[in-house]
């Protein structure tokens, strides 16, 4: 009888078991240049007040990664983003250059991240 009940006990625990959705999302950033050019790495710095991946729901704002052949990956918490930089970059060519993205500074043009896994392709221009 005892085992009876344990086993029931068992596949009721299994049956019911509820599944917590996942928090966040893994996020590939490219650049996309004016031009086309490659991007062979960026840095963006934290410390600049308008650098910022900001989630709109918490106040997170998290840091950029080091940007390798144009892309970085980046884990953050599920929510509306608010992104803009001006990073430090080595052009394919050798070049430096600074970049900024912009398009998505304010609430109005946020991004969702609302997946597990996204890419998001960030619009760059030239600054000097």
């Amino acid at each position: 009888m005892k085992k009876a009940i344990v086993i029931l006990l068992l596949a009721l625990t299994a049956c019911s078991g509820k599944v917590e959705p996942e928090l966040f999302s893994t996020v590939e950033i490219v650049l996309s240049t004016p031009d086309g050019r490659g991007v062979k790495s960026m840095t963006v710095d934290p410390s600049l007040p308008g650098n910022k991946f900001l989630n709109l729901n918490t106040g997170i704002n998290y840091p950029y990664p080091d940007f390798k052949d144009g892309k970085a990956t980046i884990k953050v918490q599920k929510g509306v983003y608010s992104i803009a930089f001006d990073g430090k970059a080595v052009m394919e060519d050798g070049s430096a250059r600074t970049l900024r993205s912009y398009s998505h500074s304010d609430p109005v043009n946020a991004v969702n991240l609302i997946s597990g896994s996204e890419t998001l392709t960030l619009d760059v221009i030239y600054l000097f």
